[in-house]
């Protein structure tokens, strides 16, 4: 998805956990509290203890459907990649028998997210549209498992 930018920079590498902390909020969260503009610089208390610098701003996602409307987002950094799913350094997975079902799963994040868990050793059942996109994102994940040695 090509998000726009409205306002101020996207997360960057230096965007770390040695770094300030850092958070994107889209439109409709800055207008809701900033009608006037000006998120860019203000603070989040997600932890009470440690508040997070808006870095920017970017435009509305309808994450739930074309037909829906956009809820406010809130997106922070990611200090690690694999295999082009971000998971958080600190998040201890132990997901080896769990069962899980991905909705969306065929593409886009959906199919990342049923990547990286079935790459964590999860039963992954998947969800999407049609038999074929199903049957197509499951040998993809399969194919990739087998690199994986599971």
């Amino acid at each position: 998805m090509e998000v726009p930018l409205i306002a101020g920079p996207f997360f960057s590498d230096h965007d770390s956990k040695e770094s300030e902390a850092v958070a994107i909020i889209d439109q409709k969260f800055a207008q809701r509290f900033w009608p006037n503009g000006g998120a860019v610089g203000k603070h989040l208390w997600i932890d009470p203890k440690k508040p997070m610098v808006i870095a920017g701003v970017v435009g509305n996602v309808k994450q739930y459907g074309l037909d829906s409307d956009a809820k406010i987002a809130v997106y922070f950094p990611n200090t690690h990649e694999r295999d082009g799913f971000l998971v958080e350094e600190t998040v201890d997975l132990k997901l080896t028998d769990k069962v899980v079902l991905v909705t969306g799963s065929t593409a886009g994040i959906g199919f990342a997210i049923a990547r990286s868990l079935a790459s964590e050793g999860a039963h992954v059942y998947l969800n999407g549209r049609t038999q074929e996109r199903v049957n197509a994102a499951m040998a993809a994940i399969r194919s990739r498992a087998a690199a994986w040695g599971r």
